[in-house]
């Protein structure tokens, strides 16, 4: 399935990873979209709400650019997954306080919901690079 379409947080950042990325999207025309809080995105019966970044970005949080990660929610029918990014503690804060409903059936390694999907990329797949996830929450 050709990718057609990539969110992009703002966020600037120079690891090798994004750097990558930006570069496929530009060499296949995949078209980049910067999607802040208020967002949707719906095709086929599947919705995807955009729940932060929001502004203004949160700066001087000592990992802002994982805090302005992008978090959604994604709907279809009555199922719910809310993918938080690497958004950290300011990040949490602000969705919590914003009123958003963020009960879903499946979230990304946070809280406990009924079902937990982790997360790698390629740079820290054998758990050496940053320890994710670590064994306790394994």
């Amino acid at each position: 399935m050709p990718v057609r379409l990539l969110f992009d947080s703002g966020q600037r950042y120079d690891g090798r990873a994004f750097r990558d990325c930006l570069h496929e999207a530009a060499t296949h025309g995949v078209r980049i979209v910067r999607p802040q809080r208020g967002y949707r995105w719906e095709v086929d019966g599947v919705r995807l709400d955009i729940l932060a970044p929001s502004r203004p970005v949160l700066a001087d949080t000592g990992d802002d650019i994982n805090e302005n990660s992008i978090v959604a929610m994604l709907h279809y029918q009555n199922f719910r997954e809310l993918f938080m990014g690497d958004a950290g503690e300011s990040s949490e804060a602000r969705l919590l306080a914003s009123g958003f409903d963020l009960r879903a059936d499946v979230l990304k390694a946070q809280l406990r919901p009924p079902h937990v999907i982790p997360s790698l990329s390629r740079d820290n797949a054998d758990r050496g690079v940053c320890g994710d996830p670590s064994t306790s929450s394994v």
